[in-house]
């Protein structure tokens, strides 16, 4: 790289379909991989006392995909060490978000924290051999890899939290 940052996502306004199928293709693997790891822990959620709804909801099953955090699921609540071991473990979401800054650089503030909170190893890994190859980045591209990993992520634990209820412990 040079010693300038070039920023190299598109600019807002051209969203082509291409861009967006090209990003779900380079996810659906990514998604493929996702749904066992979300089934075992929608199953362990739900028979651990966490509401089914809860172990779904966006918020809880996309921060439990995180590295550390998919680890033991209802063990008496939360403890401090087990935050703390998550917190640890996942700073190297701060250099995977620092590595693709460059081709973040052109886009507004929200659409940059949406991009590094969907980082993940597989989605990392995806977005950093596209950047070696120099493929263009479009914004559309890495929120359809990002959306479409996330989604193997959340119908796993749908899934699991379902038959969490039928299985026996």
């Amino acid at each position: 790289m040079s010693d300038t940052t070039e920023c190299m996502i598109v600019k807002a306004g051209s969203i082509p379909a291409g861009s967006i199928l090209s990003g779900m293709r380079h996810g659906f693997p990514i998604f493929l991989g996702y749904i066992p790891l979300g089934f075992a822990y929608g199953v362990l959620a739900v028979q651990n006392g966490i509401p089914a709804v809860y172990a779904v909801c966006f918020l809880c099953s996309y921060t439990r995909r995180g590295g550390y955090s998919r680890g033991p699921v209802g063990d008496g609540g939360l403890c401090l060490f087990h935050v703390f071991t998550t917190l640890v473990v996942n700073l190297r979401h701060v250099l995977m978000s620092a590595a693709v800054a460059p081709v973040v650089c052109s886009v507004y503030p929200i659409q940059q924290f949406i991009i590094g909170w969907g980082l993940t190893d597989e989605v990392f890994a995806t977005h950093s051999m596209a950047m070696a190859k120099g493929e263009e980045a479009r914004l559309p591209a890495v929120y359809a890899v990002n959306f479409t990993a996330h989604g193997g992520w959340i119908l796993g634990t749908f899934i699991g939290a379902v038959a969490g209820d039928f299985l026996p412990d």
